[in-house]
């Protein structure tokens, strides 16, 4: 990024879309990867967010401010509906009282988990 540490959602602006992301690559190569946690690369508009740089799944912040208890931005003309915490390009409602790095821990587990007894780790 290339800001301090935010990108608002009102700048467009973020890791540049020409730019193939890690993500992409290890999918062509046949993995499967994970964003879990904060995003920090831009999302002015969909084709910045980690679905779209080639992860198969995302659950994290994608703004740079928020309460890790309640989900809720401190940037509210970028969330109108106050939570940041997506999941898979939507909000994760629901999902509020429970500080942050703690889901973001289970749900990182969850993930690692769910490929026991897999052939391939990925």
């Amino acid at each position: 990024a290339t800001r301090s540490n935010f990108i608002p959602c009102s700048i467009p602006d973020g890791i540049d879309l020409a730019y193939e992301m890690l993500p992409l690559k290890l999918a062509r190569a046949g993995y499967e990867t994970h964003h879990v946690g904060k995003w920090h690369q831009g999302f002015f508009s969909p084709a910045y967010t980690p679905l779209r740089r080639g992860f198969n799944s995302t659950f994290g912040f994608l703004e740079g401010g928020e309460d890790h208890y309640t989900s809720k931005t401190f940037e509210a003309q970028c969330t109108p509906l106050d939570v940041d915490l997506a999941e898979n390009g939507a909000p994760a409602y629901g999902k509020n009282g429970t500080y942050t790095s703690f889901m973001f821990t289970e749900r990182a587990v969850d993930i690692v988990n769910s490929y026991a007894g897999r052939t391939t780790p990925f």
